[in-house]
């Protein structure tokens, strides 16, 4: 069950990521996506990485069952 839910959690999470950068070529095109890739900072790999966390967690937990 767990490893059912972290596999949601993380679908979930990169959909959300990935609808920024496709809303960005929908906007702009290849220059509104190359913009918001060129305009990339760490901090934002950090939000990524706390968002996608839960998910890998519940999934490395469920498969110590």
């Amino acid at each position: 069950m767990l490893a059912i839910l972290a596999k949601i959690w993380i679908v979930f999470s990169l959909t959300i990521i990935f609808l920024g950068y496709f809303q960005a070529y929908n906007d702009g095109g290849w220059d509104g996506l190359w913009q918001k890739i060129s305009s990339f900072e760490p901090r934002k790999l950090i939000g990524y990485i706390i968002f996608l966390a839960p998910g890998f967690v519940l999934l490395w937990y469920s498969k110590e069952d």
